[in-house]
């Protein structure tokens, strides 16, 4: 039961994360307002932490209403795995379908503007450093919010 509400977890992350990007590009934060990409990007977190509070929310009533703080932290782990696992599927759907010169328009715009040189440029906007922080930002945002919603949704059987 923990691993197939993990899955169903990293699943809505997974697409969650998809709708996300094909709106940053509908609303031209990958060219006509990509002055204003990386704040906008963040805000990813809205969707994800209320993704992850439902999921543990939802794991906590399906023990019974009681959970200690560990179980609802390991849960959250636990769903963590499965959506670092899937981020580089929604890498892959972003950069072969919804976006196939996002790397090549951010290195035009940070050089033209002279925020990178064009070697940290190519070395920050690919597909390999993209992939690690995805993954790698999942998992931090992962044990960071399984800590803090598990605080605020354990209840200690009696």
């Amino acid at each position: 039961m923990i691993l197939r509400k993990s899955i169903f977890i990293a699943l809505w992350f997974l697409l969650a994360t998809i709708a996300w990007l094909a709106l940053e590009k509908l609303l031209g934060f990958h060219d006509v307002n990509i002055q204003y990409h990386q704040y906008f990007s963040n805000l990813i977190i809205i969707p994800y932490f209320l993704i992850f509070n439902r999921g543990i929310t939802s794991y906590r009533k399906s023990s019974g209403g009681t959970v200690t703080y560990m179980n609802s932290f390991g849960f959250g782990l636990i769903c963590t795995v499965f959506i670092a696992l899937f981020s580089p599927l929604a890498l892959w759907v972003f950069e072969t379908i919804l976006n196939p010169n996002f790397y090549q328009s951010m290195i035009q715009y940070t050089t033209s503007r002279k925020m990178q040189t064009t070697t940290q440029a190519m070395a920050y906007f690919n597909h390999d450093n993209y992939r690690n922080t995805m993954i790698y930002g999942n998992i931090a945002q992962g044990v960071v919010l399984s800590a803090i919603l598990a605080f605020f949704s354990s209840k200690k059987k009696s």
